[in-house]
This record gives structure tokens, C-alpha cells and sequence, in this order.
């Protein structure tokens, strides 16, 4: 089973002007974390999903990669399509398995 994007992850917002406070954030920062929940919500945004959508995507480490894992199910969940790709960068490695499932029909 493949959640959806960002699942079990804790995040904290701030203004972006605010760069005291994103120097102090930056200290608990993971970024191993933030490369594959960009890489998930990438491929998530390029599909144009949203919360109601029946997207399913993660991305793992995989030794110096990115394993990112993607599933769209049909609304009577009786069809599903599903992509997975390696990759260093995690926006084009979000849009290539993105990009695989559209060729495939999601």
C-alpha cells in the first residue's frame, strides 16, 4: 500500500521572510526527509491531485537515490496504474514518474 503524499511527516510553516526563524528551523531539518517529500508532492502536483484524489506516492532512500513509488486507482479502485523510478533530483524524478503514469492513463 502506497499512502498519500506526506504521510507521517512533521512540518512547520513560517513566513519566508522570516529568516531568523528559518536559520533556527534549519538546525532540525532533515534532508533526506525534505528531498523525498518534495519528490512525492511534485509528482502529486504535476497529476493535479488533491486530498480527494486516489493517489498514492513515496519516495524511499535508496543507497545515493531516490526510489519513488507511485499508484492512481480508478474511484471504484477496480483499475490501477502504477510507475517507480530512481533519480538524484527529486522535482524531476516527481515529474518522470508522474509523467509515466499519465502516459499510462491515470
Amino acid at each position: 500500500m502506497l499512502p498519500a503524499q506526506g504521510q507521517g511527516v512533521i512540518t512547520i510553516e513560517c513566513l519566508k521572510d522570516n529568516s531568523s526563524l528559518i536559520e533556527m528551523l534549519a538546525v532540525i531539518n532533515d534532508r533526506k526527509t525534505q528531498a523525498a517529500i518534495l519528490a512525492e508532492r511534485t509528482c502529486n502536483e504535476y497529476l493535479q491531485g488533491s486530498c480527494h484524489a486516489p493517489i498514492g506516492v513515496y519516495a524511499t532512500e535508496e543507497e545515493e537515490n531516490l526510489l519513488l513509488r507511485a499508484i492512481v486507482l480508478s474511484p471504484d479502485a477496480k483499475k490501477a496504474i502504477k510507475a517507480e523510478s530512481l533519480g538524484h533530483d527529486p522535482i524531476q524524478l516527481g515529474k518522470l514518474v508522474a509523467e509515466s503514469l499519465l502516459q499510462q492513463g491515470a
